[in-house]
């Protein structure tokens, strides 16, 4: 869900030449911030992402994503996997292991496992919908935390928000 960054060829300024492809290391930036507040902080965005793209006339596109972060001692996979079904669900999409879903519900996600080096072996996934991906969650590596100097655990997820908009026009 992270491609390679847009490079710009005429940024106003250093810290925009590269285009941003995930909303997470805001969402760290935005809790180192914070951290002196009491645990739990949770936070979230909705923007858009730059993406590389062959079909486009610039050779990137924007994409609409969401992204969440849950941070304190109880922030754990199940905790941001429950937020991960909250967010679906008022989509109109469910679970492939839930049952009696009321007909609202358009399409099934799974989770599949995933190797990302900044979050937790075996605390991580990829949200699949059918065959397309269209997020990541799971649990920050300790080493990504210390990074932003935060002492206590913090779970994230980031979905697309573009896949949503084309099942709306079927």
């Amino acid at each position: 869900i992270n491609p390679v960054p847009v490079q710009l060829s005429n940024p106003k300024t250093r810290d925009f030449e590269i285009c941003r492809t995930s909303l997470i290391p805001c969402l760290l930036k935005v809790l180192q911030s914070n951290k002196h507040n009491p645990p739990p902080i949770k936070l979230f965005e909705v923007s858009d992402v730059v993406i590389q793209s062959s079909l486009a006339e610039t050779g990137a596109r924007n994409e609409r994503r969401l992204a969440a972060l849950i941070a304190g001692t109880s922030s754990g996979f199940e905790t941001i996997h429950g937020l991960l079904n909250q967010i679906m669900w008022s989509l109109n999409l469910a679970a492939d292991f839930e049952e009696n879903v009321n007909k609202r519900v358009q399409r099934r996600y799974h989770l599949e496992e995933i190797d990302d080096a900044a979050m937790f072996p075996g605390r991580q996934a990829k949200v699949m919908v059918g065959d397309v991906c269209i997020g990541i969650l799971g649990v920050l590596h300790p080493e990504v935390l210390e990074h932003f100097d935060m002492s206590f655990p913090a779970s994230v997820l980031e979905i697309t928000l573009e896949p949503f908009l084309e099942w709306l026009r079927e």
